[in-house]
């Protein structure tokens, strides 16, 4: 997204999968801390001082004042996931080609259970 958002020239497509939009309000962690012990397990490898510097440097580009001022043109946008999905939702809203799509009943890790409906999915969004 923030890539879409200061290089919008550069976009064709804008597919957001298992983000969390552009805010900085965690009310969706609740919905997702309830909800995450019925989706699969897979372990990943994670480095706290990579995560801690990548949130930082998000944190810091979400407060830009004129972030949304621009907006991503005429990029259309999709994207879904576990969490709530009014952030990704509100800013499909800003765009004028965005769009909203959610894949019903898919968890957070989509790839594991409904590989083939995410497939269809991404591959509709990126044919446009």
């Amino acid at each position: 997204m923030a890539c879409t958002l200061t290089h919008a020239e550069q976009m064709t497509r804008l597919v957001s999968w298992a983000g969390t939009g552009i805010q900085n309000d965690r009310n969706w962690h609740a919905a997702y801390e309830a909800g995450k012990d019925t989706e699969p397990r897979f372990e990943v490898d994670w480095n706290s001082a990579i995560h801690r510097a990548l949130l930082g440097d998000w944190q810091r580009f979400i407060k830009t004042p004129d972030l949304l001022a621009g907006g991503a043109g005429d990029v259309p946008a999709y994207g879904a996931d576990i969490r709530p999905g009014w952030p990704a939702a509100q800013l499909a809203a800003l765009l004028p080609r965005g769009e909203w799509r959610m894949l019903l009943g898919a968890p957070h890790n989509a790839w594991l259970t409904h590989g083939p409906e995410l497939g269809e999915a991404l591959q509709a969004a990126l044919r446009g």
